[in-house]
């Protein structure tokens, strides 16, 4: 275990590690918390001056579909790249998938594994590692950490893991000196929601000033939500003009390269970002600001504002960076303590233990509550005697959802829990999926849009979401078109999903531009979950409707009607062109292969040999 501050190397030392391996002919495995690092490093490995650039590689994300090719290309590679869900369900699918290369790897680099104390990210890791190390318990383990507290305990967690001895390396190198600043404001007295605005303003100016004083170097700004992003530019962009650019989700990729390729080469002198541009490409500038900590009322996570201020500096180019986390004062002496002397990592497993545990029952690794009871034993949550995972209530709820069947005290699970499992989705909300499906089918309103973004965002995936301040007359329209349904929203998130699901479907998400990061989410993720929405419905509710499903994929994907939907399963049809072909009376795919020299007359040649090579590939 590596621990060791931002930009000092530590990747370096996990491959003078990891070369060892490669040269015995040996497999190596990185994993990394965010998707953009992971293609970083790719990328980095692929460059002709790196001595790796040579050996095979492959990249396991969400972006990739696994299909026999993609499992045999892995099996062959000498450096297999993956974000920690996807070694999470790798090795949760073994015994089924047999992707031989979980096994054979000699070293495992996990990258920013501070990352095991964050929710939505650290249970992946934590139980990746798990199951990690029993299929493959002679593998070396490298860990890569930032500043902790609890570093120790972490590296005795390790242990218990393999019964290999931990070796924990802790340094304050750093090749470019970092110093840190804490400027305050005074913040506005009252109810916090209510004061947002007002403290806001003081932030602003707080950042005006710092960067008039230095506006000679390059500023990166991090921000915490979007808003604040297009307030710091609103407020920079009098003075700075074509200096200032933003970075976030709402940009496509193709800008995103080019707003960081202006920043590499200073046309752009001072970028408002989100957090993940810490940990994906390499753009340290010579000073950093953190524009406040909180993510809509609650604080963000103090490793992220570490890693954020660890930016600051640009080594071969700088001798030494400035960081700067503006802040009310109240929380100066908090904040200054947590960055300066580390943070400890806490365990968040026991906040998703149903949703692993359903994947230790689904292929047949636990059979009773005692042997759950074990597998958890051997976690850091358990390690840190945090609260002993409640076996009793985890079987009781899996088998009021139908999850599992019991046989005496034993137990396995049921065509439900194996569909939850495979799919690697929480199971109760798949549970809640089959409920709501059924639902529809019997009231025979399985093709109206309303009721189904009903269906599919009613769930307690979104139970703590909220409805944003500017999308409420949205949420009230789509409330009264659900009433005449019969239909009722279990929580105000879930409500705010399926108003922008709805929205969608209609082709209006334009209106949805509140929700816009968590549609980006759930576009990114429509394959999986319409996969498993599609075998909730076919193999456990028995409606054998392959087309629907197909179809809805396209609907929420582009915005279209069903009569569209149905044309852009042509390869290079989309939105525009499949109106155009209806326009023209081609409704099926079938019409539109028959007509060539009709449609021939209207769609691209592009889009025309790409839709007629997948046929002859066909």
């Amino acid at each position: 275990m590596v621990e060791a501050k931002t930009s000092s190397g530590k990747t370096i030392c996990a491959e003078i590690i990891a070369g060892k391996s490669l040269c015995n002919d040996a497999k190596i495995i990185y994993l990394s918390p965010l998707k953009a690092l992971a293609e970083e490093k790719m990328s980095d490995w692929a460059e002709s001056t790196h001595p790796w650039s040579s050996c095979n590689k492959v990249i396991f994300t969400g972006d990739y579909k696994l299909t026999e090719a993609r499992i045999k290309e892995a099996n062959n590679a000498d450096i297999i790249v993956c974000t920690f869900e996807m070694l999470a369900v790798r090795c949760r699918n073994y015994s089924r998938e047999r992707c031989s290369w979980v096994t054979s790897a000699s070293t495992l680099i996990v990258d920013e594994a501070h990352f095991v104390g964050s929710d939505g990210r650290g249970d992946h890791l934590e139980t990746a590692l798990l199951s990690f190390t029993v299929l493959n318990p002679d593998c070396r383990i490298v860990f890569l950490s930032a500043t902790l507290t609890n570093s120790s305990q972490v590296a005795d967690w390790l242990k218990t893991l393999n019964g290999k001895e931990t070796v924990l390396v802790q340094s304050d190198y750093r090749p470019c000196k970092l110093t840190l600043h804490y400027p305050t404001y005074e913040p506005a007295p009252g109810n916090p929601w209510q004061t947002r605005a007002a403290n806001k303003r003081s932030a602003l100016n707080v950042l005006g000033n710092l960067i008039t004083k230095y506006n000679d170097d390059q500023w990166l700004i991090f921000c915490h939500t979007k808003g604040d992003i297009q307030e710091v530019v609103g407020s920079l962009k009098p003075f700075y003009r074509d200096k200032v650019a933003y970075h976030n989700a709402d940009l496509s990729m193709s800008e995103r390269r080019r707003v960081e390729s202006e920043f590499k080469d200073g046309t752009i002198r001072y970028l408002a970002a989100t957090s993940t541009l810490a940990y994906g490409l390499n753009l340290p500038a010579r000073r950093v600001a953190i524009f406040g900590t909180l993510r809509g009322l609650g604080e963000v996570d103090p490793l992220d504002v570490i890693q954020e201020l660890g930016r600051a500096g640009r080594p071969k180019y700088d001798k030494e960076g400035d960081g700067y986390l503006i802040l009310p004062s109240n929380r100066f002496s908090t904040w200054k303590k947590w960055v300066e002397d580390g943070i400890e990592v806490r365990s968040k497993l026991p906040n998703h233990v149903r949703f692993h545990a359903i994947g230790e029952i689904a292929n047949n690794h636990t059979h009773t509550e005692e042997e759950l009871k074990t597998w958890f034993q051997r976690s850091l949550a358990f390690h840190q005697t945090q609260q002993p995972m409640l076996t009793s209530t985890v079987v009781h709820d899996f088998k009021t959802y139908n999850l599992i069947k019991c046989l005496d005290d034993r137990f396995v699970a049921s065509q439900l829990g194996v569909i939850a499992s495979r799919n690697y989705f929480d199971p109760i909300d798949v549970a809640l999926w089959s409920m709501n499906f059924r639902k529809l089918t019997e009231r025979n309103i399985r093709m109206n849009a309303v009721a189904i973004a009903w269906a599919v965002a009613n769930v307690d995936a979104h139970a703590d979401g909220y409805v944003p301040k500017d999308f409420a007359f949205q949420t009230a329209d789509y409330l009264h078109e659900l009433k005449p349904l019969g239909l009722s929203m279990s929580s105000k998130g879930a409500l705010a999903m399926a108003t922008a699901y709805s929205l969608i479907l209609s082709g209006e998400e334009h209106k949805a531009k509140s929700m816009f990061s968590k549609i980006i989410g759930f576009k990114a993720d429509l394959q999986r979950l319409m996969s498993c929405l599609q075998s909730v419905d076919m193999r456990y509710l028995g409606n054998k409707d392959y087309p629907y499903w197909k179809k809805l994929y396209h609907r929420f994907l582009y915005g279209v009607s069903w009569e569209q939907a149905a044309l852009c399963a042509i390869p290079g049809i989309g939105k525009k062109y499949s109106q155009v072909l209806l326009d023209y009376g081609i409704d099926t795919p079938e019409k539109f292969y028959q007509n060539k020299d009709v449609v021939k007359t209207f769609i691209p040649k592009r889009l025309l040999d790409k839709a007629y090579a997948q046929v002859s590939a066909d």
